[in-house]
């Protein structure tokens, strides 16, 4: 076992075309999941707050929500994909001797993290307004990610990457205590997190998941036809389950004063490896999958990942500026406590809406960019 970690760190980077990123299925079943997870967790987060609080703690609804905070960790399935999908994107820029291109791959991955962030900061501003427009979220998160993961991989190949993994995720608590007394400072709370509800998903231990993610994609790539391999991945998806599980750690709890405190703030490195046991199960099942179904062009597995990103940003902004609407037309603060068939109805009708928005995003997506649909074209006018 350990020799083979050892071949990993040091090999090559495989063949240049593969996976490409339409081939990967396994890779896909896992984002829509993810985004499926997201869709539902916001919108029935945004039913039951009232600005991000719990509006009846001891509601039937919220007592429900209590027992479904696992949900939370399939959220994190976003930004270790994210990091899959760097390492998809190294294959683009190999050299016939397996080195990598080191100024095209940097060059791409600088453009890419500048764009993810600055459609964060528009979904920022188009969701809560312009004084939230630089509030710090998931995607300048991944974008600081991908930098830091491009650069040491240029200088260390996989095994910078790893240390980045590593340093991220257990040097949280350290750094987290040392800046603790400057952490309500904006810069400083990007790196560790604060509580002034403008700083979502801090780069400590945040960054350690799109680091794992290439690491992980990397090792499906060498040794994806190996089923002994898809077998040892599994197993330690389990097994970071397990320990997540045991230490109380994998569900997060709820604060009925903001709702994402834990979840996203200064989570317990059990929570952060509990989600990627779960990516490491879910990918390992999805492979195994891959090869016995069949993605339909417009089904919902292919739109959900081909459309991750903007499925993401839209979604966000849509269910923000929707849900006062749908609890005001239904009536919905006095129908927390489930008793019938009208106040099921009445609350899955926001879910279920912003699933159908997910859908129709990521068929225009795949319409878009991958069938070149919409075509803008420029003539010169004499």
């Amino acid at each position: 076992m350990l020799l083979r970690l050892s071949t990993l760190l040091r090999e090559g980077w495989g063949p240049p075309t593969f996976p490409a990123a339409t081939q990967w299925v396994g890779l896909d079943i896992v984002k829509a999941i993810g985004v499926a997870v997201i869709l539902f967790v916001h919108a029935h987060f945004l039913l039951i707050t009232d600005n991000y609080a719990i509006y009846a703690p001891d509601s039937t609804l919220v007592t429900m929500t209590r027992e479904l905070m696992f949900l939370g960790s399939f959220i994190m399935l976003l930004p270790i994909t994210a990091g899959c999908a760097l390492r998809v994107s190294v294959s683009q820029y190999l050299h016939s001797d397996g080195t990598i291109k080191a100024l095209p791959f940097m060059r791409n991955t600088l453009w890419t993290a500048v764009i993810m962030s600055c459609v964060g900061f528009m979904m920022n501003a188009m969701t809560w307004g312009s004084w939230y427009a630089f509030s710090w979220n998931m995607l300048q998160m991944v974008s600081v990610a991908y930098v830091i993961v491009a650069m040491v991989l240029l200088r260390l190949r996989l095994l910078g990457v790893v240390l980045v993994a590593a340093l991220f995720l257990l040097g949280a608590q350290l750094m987290g205590s040392w800046l603790a007394p400057y952490r309500d400072y904006y810069f400083v709370g990007i790196w560790i997190g604060n509580n002034s509800r403008f700083v979502f998903w801090p780069l400590f231990p945040w960054v350690a998941l799109p680091a794992i993610g290439f690491v992980i994609a990397h090792g499906i790539i060498r040794y994806r036809y190996h089923s002994k391999a898809l077998v040892c991945l599994f197993f330690t998806g389990v097994a970071l389950l397990m320990l997540s599980i045991g230490n109380g750690d994998f569900s997060a709890e709820l604060n009925n004063r903001y709702v994402w405190s834990q979840l996203m703030h200064q989570p317990a490195i059990g929570e952060v490896l509990g989600g990627v046991g779960l990516f490491c199960l879910l990918i390992s099942v999805a492979e195994w999958l891959s090869t016995r179904i069949q993605i339909t062009r417009y089904g919902v597995i292919n739109s959900f990942s081909k459309g991750i990103l903007w499925i993401y940003v839209i979604q966000m902004v849509v269910s923000y500026q929707l849900a006062p609407i749908v609890i005001e037309v239904f009536d919905f603060r006095n129908r927390l406590e489930m008793t019938g068939m009208t106040d099921v109805l009445a609350y899955s009708f926001l879910p279920v809406l912003m699933m159908f928005l997910g859908w129709v995003i990521g068929v225009g997506v795949i319409k878009i960019m991958q069938e070149n649909r919409f075509r803008i074209t420029l003539r010169k006018v004499h």
